[in-house]
């Protein structure tokens, strides 16, 4: 990255970075950075020092850290070595440069471009942003449906930080997106063509006119423009109205190779996982390397349901997945799962079982207490055959409905519930109308008399056909649970003593609700 600004920047550690470089971020203590961001420290926010924010940023897998401060300085001398104990690259911004032009270019180089090549890149999209710029005289940010920045027009002079933020993370900020479905912005946004007027908004932010850009009801994506250093004309929203119309074709032109490009990998990733004999080819497509050994993830949020976008909350699983999975260095392909994901990932073949565990937790915690939050994951066992892949999908399927309700860990190994995914497999193979007589005279004599004897039996049985953890279970003297097992034998028939008996009450007790 030194290329981008030669002079600029000196690594103070190993400038390759600890792991992939997915996008630039500024610090902020009141937020948490990503994996593979490389942050920023443009100043000091609150009361944290720099070695608490150089911890902060290892503990959450970001590439690197970037500060000014002179790196020949005992503080400089002492950052480097509490950098390389964390394991963190740390680069200095070693003269007195400003920062934007530096982390501009760097997003930039990130992007695989620079600012005097992107006329070709995005169906000439940046270009229309400067047009768009032009037009309604202020700096404009173009986004796709899902709030993800796909260009921005040139500017010159002080950028606030709502933009900076935009462009560096390559989307919306999360103060932005919280601002604009509390001032009911947001949805007026997905549901009209109208220009909402925002005079401020996080960090003391400048006024902003924004609007989307529509193809009858489908929303193709946003624009905003911001005050710069003079206020927006007169007439800037009409202008605005008029620029977004005019972007229709070129954002049609991308979401088709977009969707084009998704639709030939989601092809491919269900070729792998259906154990297609065209499997090989698809791997190679999707970048898997040959003879690679394979795990198979699914991956579900159980955050309670909002009013949201269902494609947006897809785009933030998926690339919140793809990142962890980047981190790790993991080639993976990730394709839809009902509400969630399914994740094909090449693990190491010595301990494939831990690694792939390990993505699976760090998948977890890296969501930590965001929108995705809580996240469950269940990890396959893996194998290198693609033959198997069909067995590993199901047996990430299987894990993770076994975790669906349960207290406990958010991430679990198949070998830890193959027992429970066993049983449920067995109940889901019962024909409707399966029953025990006995089972059925039970429930009628509760029904009756108000009895708590099905409540007794499955407590026995939960507890093994240990009568004292039964009683203690239910709160009741170990005498009176007893009383109640004898009671259901004479009323039931059922040979409660019986291991075969107990053992298809089990099971049918499963199937009903306590």
């Amino acid at each position: 990255m030194e290329s981008v600004e030669p002079g600029s920047l000196r690594w103070l550690t190993d400038g390759a970075g600890a792991v992939p470089t997915t996008s630039v971020a500024i610090w902020d203590a009141a937020t948490t950075p990503d994996v593979g961001q490389l942050v920023a420290l443009t100043g000091l926010v609150g009361e944290n020092p720099i070695g608490e924010i150089l911890e902060s940023c290892a503990d959450h897998g970001c590439a690197g850290l970037v500060v000014r401060l002179d790196p020949s300085s005992p503080a400089g001398r002492e950052l480097a070595q509490r950098a390389e104990r964390v394991g963190l690259p740390v680069a200095c911004l070693t003269d007195d440069r400003p920062w934007w032009p530096v982390l501009q270019g760097l997003a930039a180089a990130l992007e695989g471009a620079t600012t005097s090549d992107r006329d070709r890149r995005s169906d000439d999209l940046f270009s229309v942003a400067d047009d768009m710029a032009a037009l309604v005289g202020g700096p404009v940010i173009l986004e796709d449906a899902s709030f993800r920045v796909l260009a921005y027009s040139a500017f010159v002079g002080d950028m606030d930080r709502g933009r900076a933020e935009a462009i560096l993370g390559r989307r919306i900020p999360d103060p932005w997106l919280d601002h604009l479905s509390a001032t009911g912005s947001l949805q007026r946004l997905r549901t009209t063509s109208d220009v909402v007027d925002l005079a401020d908004g996080p960090w003391q932010a400048r006024r902003r006119l924004i609007t989307s850009v529509r193809a009858g009801r489908r929303q193709l994506g946003v624009v905003w423009v911001a005050e710069g250093d003079t206020p927006l004309p007169a007439g800037a929203e009409d202008a605005l109205r008029r620029a977004a119309d005019s972007a229709v074709p070129h954002l049609l032109r991308h979401l088709e190779q977009v969707d084009a490009e998704e639709e030939r990998r989601l092809r491919h990733v269900q070729v792998l996982l259906g154990g297609d004999p065209e499997g090989a080819a698809s791997a190679a497509e999707l970048g898997f390397p040959a003879g690679c050994t394979f795990t198979v993830l699914a991956v579900s949020s159980q955050a309670p349901a909002v009013e949201s976008d269902p494609e947006d909350a897809w785009s933030r699983l998926s690339d919140h997945v793809r990142l962890c999975c980047e981190s790790f260095r993991r080639p993976a392909a990730v394709t839809r799962f009902g509400p969630g994901a399914l994740v094909v990932v090449a693990v190491p073949a010595d301990a494939a079982d831990e690694s792939a565990l390990r993505v699976g937790q760090e998948i977890v915690r890296l969501a930590g207490s965001g929108p995705l939050a809580p996240l469950v994951v269940a990890v396959s066992r893996t194998d290198s055959r693609l033959s198997s892949m069909p067995r590993l999908r199901d047996e990430a399927v299987g894990a993770l409905a076994a975790l669906d309700g349960q207290r406990g860990p958010r991430c679990v190994h198949f070998r830890d519930v193959e027992a429970e995914v066993l049983v449920r497999d067995l109940l889901t193979r019962l024909p409707t109308g399966t029953s025990l007589s006995g089972l059925d005279a039970l429930f009628a004599h509760d029904e009756r008399n108000g009895g708590d004897l099905v409540l007794t039996l499955r407590a026995y049985l939960a507890e093994c056909g240990s009568a004292s953890a039964a009683a203690a279970s239910l709160g009741v003297h170990v005498t009176t649970l007893r009383h109640r097992l004898h009671r259901a034998s004479k009323v039931s028939n059922l040979r409660i003593d019986d291991p075969t008996t107990r053992l298809a009450c089990d099971l049918l007790l499963r199937r009903t609700t306590p």
